[in-house]
């Protein structure tokens, strides 16, 4: 087994943050185009967080990811 650096584990941190970014990025996108700002914080006050729909939607989506 290989160990890592600490420029190796400097570099997966920056990674999983871009990674991070441009998760929530395209998230909001989605979210913004897809629904209303009631029906939005409908979703986020339904339940608390994370809420039902929230986790019903991601496990749906996780089954249907490419």
């Amino acid at each position: 087994m290989t160990e890592m650096t600490w420029e190796d584990v400097a570099r997966l941190e920056r990674d999983r943050q871009a990674k991070r970014v441009e998760c929530v990025e395209r998230l909001a996108k989605i979210l913004a185009k897809e629904f209303s700002l009631n029906e939005l914080k409908f979703i986020w006050n339904y339940g608390g967080i994370p809420g039902p729909i929230l986790v019903e939607a991601f496990e749906i989506a996780r089954i249907k990811a490419k």
